[in-house]
């Protein structure tokens, strides 16, 4: 049998999986093609290089954002817009994306605005590669990486990663397992001082976002930056924790006003946090089926006449948009 190099079959699955991206993007069934992907991972994962919006990215061959971003029209779309909105009001953009994964999120904001410093924090070796690799190409903002996962303190490290379709998320390890690149967001900003001035923080941790944001009070009581993250109740319940406490420690932290977005990055609604009836209500929507978690996008009660205009234009921004996923 013939030898086939290694970048040679990359090539190739990056020409398969880039065909598949473009055929759901122009509404084109992928059946058989995804039928072979999914034949092909059975057995390995290669590496890839895919497009998401505009740029190449490298990734492993099983991971899905490629698919999605191109399948819904307002998927990943709404941190890029929020971006562009806080540059304007505050004449510079300072972000910190925890769980940075391949660096897909940086890439997006790039595309859409420039002179931004972004701080990339991901613990996971298996896409720390990807990571750095990706940011390489962004020459319009500052990007700086730190290899660490977020806590609220450095010795709750009894922690392991479990990886499942092009994704890691953390659990608490019932062998006694820990990670050593653990830290609170507050000491790595201490490495970074640049982001002391921080004015938009993004937490993706699946189901990790109470221990983040409890290692970053400091930040957040003097900085109080807007705070976009993902809300998972199915994830902290799994974690033995009530998803109602990181709401309560965010109303202890200051923060109030929040646009709710469904998983298909579709604005659903802007709440109060002290509502917690209709916080509540929210939760008991998700049904496994239309709506798996939201994203969040909070603002501190100091801030509200700053930034209400962010979430209000973020809430009318695809009223009129025709949902190509039928939501």
């Amino acid at each position: 049998m013939a030898f086939v190099p290694r970048e040679n079959i990359s090539r190739l699955w990056s020409s398969v999986y880039n065909s598949i991206v473009e055929d759901l993007k122009n509404q084109k069934k992928s059946r058989l093609k995804l039928k072979l992907l999914n034949t092909v991972l059975r057995y390995k994962d290669p590496i890839v290089e895919v497009f998401v919006g505009y740029k190449k990215l490298e990734m492993f061959l099983s991971q899905k954002t490629p698919q999605f971003y191109a399948l819904f029209e307002t998927y990943d779309r709404a941190l890029p817009r929020i971006c562009e909105a806080i540059q304007k009001i505050d004449k510079g953009l300072v972000i910190i994306d925890i769980g940075a994964n391949i660096g897909d999120t940086a890439s997006l904001i790039s595309e859409k605005i420039g002179g931004a410093s972004i701080l990339c924090i991901e613990g996971n070796d298996k896409y720390l590669h990807f990571l750095n690799r990706n940011i390489k190409s962004i020459e319009n903002n500052t990007v700086i990486v730190e290899p660490f996962f977020c806590a609220d303190t450095i010795d709750n490290n009894q922690l392991s990663i479990e990886s499942h379709n092009g994704t890691a998320h953390l659990s608490f390890s019932s062998t006694g397992d820990t990670l050593e690149n653990m830290d609170t967001l507050d000491n790595i900003i201490e490495r970074n001082k640049k982001f002391k001035e921080t004015n938009l923080l993004k937490i993706d941790t699946d189901g990790f976002e109470l221990a983040v944001i409890s290692g970053a009070k400091e930040l957040l009581k003097e900085k109080h930056p807007m705070i976009f993250f993902e809300f998972t109740p199915e994830a902290y319940i799994a974690n033995k924790q009530n998803p109602m406490d990181l709401i309560e420690l965010l109303k202890y932290l200051g923060y109030n006003q929040a646009l709710f977005y469904d998983n298909f990055g579709v604005p659903v609604g802007i709440y109060e946090f002290k509502d917690m009836m209709n916080i509540q209500n929210m939760i008991n929507k998700i049904d496994k089926k239309k709506k798996y978690y939201y994203d969040i996008l909070c603002i501190h009660t100091e801030d509200e006449c700053k930034y209400i205009s962010v979430l209000e234009r973020e809430l009318n921004c695809v009223n009129n948009m025709e949902q190509k996923n039928g939501i």
